[in-house]
């Protein structure tokens, strides 16, 4: 699972990206950046929920992480893994470029 930092900005966030194995992974990862600050990450105060729905710019089925109620970061897909419910994945890279127009159909009913 992919995590990243909540930042200003995407491309922000996007360089704080980190592979974990798990949400006992993310859970320790986090518990090592809050440490410094004196605060205790423990499983009990780490909840995801899913957010927005899928992320075509970076591929990403994102899920919120939040620490306390605070939002810490984002997964890429659900950090307890359950596998994503509905949208097949297997073609999101050619997603990135969904927003363009679509071809016109050719033939006698075609504009043009």
């Amino acid at each position: 699972m992919k995590f990243r930092e909540h930042r200003g900005l995407l491309a922000e966030s996007m360089e704080t990206v980190v592979d974990l194995e798990g949400f006992d992974a993310l859970v320790a990862y986090l518990a090592e950046k809050f440490k410094p600050w004196g605060v205790e990450v423990t499983p009990e105060l780490v909840k995801a929920e899913k957010y927005g729905g899928f992320d075509t710019r970076i591929g990403w089925d994102t899920w919120i992480v939040m620490v306390d109620g605070a939002a810490v970061g984002f997964t890429d897909g659900d950090p307890n893994g359950n596998p994503p419910k509905g949208r097949d994945r297997s073609g999101d890279a050619a997603d990135l470029h969904e927003h363009e127009a679509p071809e016109k159909p050719a033939g006698p009913d075609a504009e043009g």
